[in-house]
């Protein structure tokens, strides 16, 4: 689906917290989900002792998914809407990412999770926003590009980042609010730049510019089974070969510290590591496969 297709609405928080960023003499402020009173210490210590052990750790707003909806346009077409709000990395870091996350998905609605299913059968919304509400769910992205030999392009993840060391992944990141000016204090349509932002996690990951990718196209969001982490998903092919990408590009990738090494893996090989993927790139392969039978 094109953003027009699959729509991203910014809003402003029901329970929200002010927070003031400041640099030098001047300073942000901005209108942040909140995950409450009871958490938000337990957050802050989680975030002292991960930057003490980890320096390159640095708290920034995300985008929460607060949740996705099914709408059809004026044409009568199948439109994903998916709602948003603002968030930030120490309480991602806090809640999903916690050693007690299981603790926050205990729920007592938490069975509450309504499926619909467009009119021509083919897109499918999970309403799962009930059993989440106590994560900052800070939503990612990873793009599944295609090079010219048909390969696909995956990283092996750092062991210093915050998120999945070691692990297999497709490139990708997240969407920054203040990159759109998004404060949480005014709504506003985000959907350009949420497909945007993905080919710059390209660019910055894998070394690969905007420019010499095709249009992307979502899969969907998949959610992570363990700490409820959720992932935009999206495909792209590119003219360039994976050798010219792994020779020419990735060593030039400006965030290329974040992996150890970048590869180049049919569909088979990458089922075949599935165990060596986080959730949500698990999600991400299979939303992949099921987008390959259709060619």
């Amino acid at each position: 689906m094109t953003h027009d297709a699959f729509s991203c609405v910014a809003e402003a928080s029901e329970a929200t917290f002010e927070a003031r960023t400041t640099s030098g003499a001047s300073g942000t402020t901005s209108s942040r989900w909140a995950c409450g009173d009871e958490r938000e210490p337990v957050v802050r210590a989680i975030w002292r002792a991960r930057t003490a052990m980890n320096a390159k750790l640095y708290d920034a707003t995300k985008f929460r998914l607060r949740r996705c909806e099914l709408a059809e346009d004026a044409r009568g077409k199948a439109v994903v809407r998916a709602r948003l709000e603002l968030t930030d990395y120490k309480t991602f870091l806090g809640t999903n990412l916690a050693d007690d996350w299981f603790t926050l998905a205990t729920d007592p609605s938490s069975d509450n999770i309504v499926s619909r299913v467009s009119s021509c059968g083919r897109v499918v919304v999970r309403d799962d926003s009930r059993r989440n509400k106590r994560f900052a769910d800070a939503l990612g992205n990873c793009v599944c590009v295609r090079a010219r030999d048909g390969e696909f392009l995956a990283l092996h993840r750092s062991d210093d980042v915050g998120e999945a060391p070691g692990m297999l992944v497709f490139p990708g990141g997240h969407a920054e609010p203040r990159t759109v000016g998004f404060d949480g204090r005014r709504s506003m349509d985000v959907s350009e730049y949420m497909f945007r932002a993905a080919t710059d996690e390209l660019r910055e990951e894998l070394g690969v510019h905007p420019r010499d990718v095709s249009r992307l196209r979502c899969l969907g969001i998949t959610r992570r089974v363990v700490n409820a982490r959720s992932c935009m998903v999206f495909y792209a092919e590119t003219h360039l070969s994976s050798e010219e990408i792994l020779r020419d590009h990735y060593p030039r990738a400006r965030d290329g510290f974040e992996s150890a090494r970048a590869l180049a893996l049919s569909v088979d090989e990458l089922l075949a590591r599935r165990d060596r993927m986080p959730g949500c790139h698990v999600g991400a392969l299979e939303l992949l496969r099921r987008r390959l039978e259709l060619d």
